[in-house]
C-alpha cells in the first residue's frame, strides 16, 4: 500500500497585529500552500473567503482576532491569526514615562501612532533644551542615551508631528519622566 502523507498547511498573516482606528480600512493577507480560504469572524471583512480582503475596523475599544483557515482541495488545512485593536483616531499616544533598565519592558520611548502613515519629527530634549534624540522614523524611539551614555533620571520634553492617511497633520508637545 502506497500512502502519500501530504505535510501541514503553514500559514502567515500580515498584518499579524494591529491598531487602527474606528471605520479605517486595511488589506490583510494569509499567504500559504492553501488555495481556499476562509476568514472568521465574517464581521468587517471584505470578503471571508479569499487570501487577502479589506478589513473595516471597527468601534473604539474593539479587540477582535481574525482567525483565517487555509485549505487545498485534498482537504489539508492550516491557520493563522491576525488581532486588531481599534483606538480613538487618527492620534499620536505618548507614554508619560518610561525604563530603560534593560527588562525589555517599556525600555524605549516611542510615540504610538493611530492612522498615521508618516512621523515628520520626534524630538526629545534636556532640561537645559539640548537635543537628546531625534528621528522621523515611524514606530523608533529614544532608549534614554545620549552619545551612548545614560542621561540621567528625570523629566525630558518631546515634540511629535505626524501625517494621516489623508494628509492632516497632527502635532503634539509634552513631558516624559526617565526612571533608572
Amino acid at each position: 500500500m502506497l500512502v502519500d502523507v501530504t505535510p501541514p498547511i503553514h500559514v502567515s498573516v500580515s498584518p499579524a497585529d494591529t491598531i487602527a482606528y474606528n471605520g479605517d480600512q486595511f488589506k490583510i493577507t494569509a499567504t500559504s500552500g492553501g488555495n481556499l480560504y476562509i476568514w472568521s469572524p465574517a464581521t468587517g471583512v471584505s470578503d471571508p473567503n479569499i487570501s487577502n480582503p479589506i478589513i473595516t475596523v471597527g468601534a473604539v475599544g474593539a479587540d477582535v482576532t481574525y482567525k483565517v483557515t487555509a485549505s487545498t482541495i485534498a482537504g489539508c488545512k492550516g491557520e493563522a491569526f491576525a488581532r486588531v485593536r481599534s483606538y480613538a483616531g487618527p492620534d499620536i499616544y505618548v507614554p508619560s514615562a518610561f525604563t530603560p533598565n534593560g527588562d525589555g519592558k517599556n525600555d524605549k520611548f516611542i510615540p504610538f501612532p493611530v492612522g498615521i502613515k508618516e512621523i515628520r519629527y520626534f524630538r526629545v530634549y534636556n532640561r537645559w533644551g539640548q537635543l537628546v534624540y531625534s528621528t522621523s522614523t515611524l514606530s523608533e524611539g529614544w532608549d534614554g542615551k545620549l552619545g551612548g551614555r545614560e542621561q540621567v533620571s528625570g523629566v525630558y520634553v518631546w515634540m511629535v508631528q505626524g501625517v494621516t492617511k489623508s494628509g492632516k497633520l497632527i502635532t503634539k508637545q509634552g513631558t516624559v519622566a526617565l526612571f533608572r
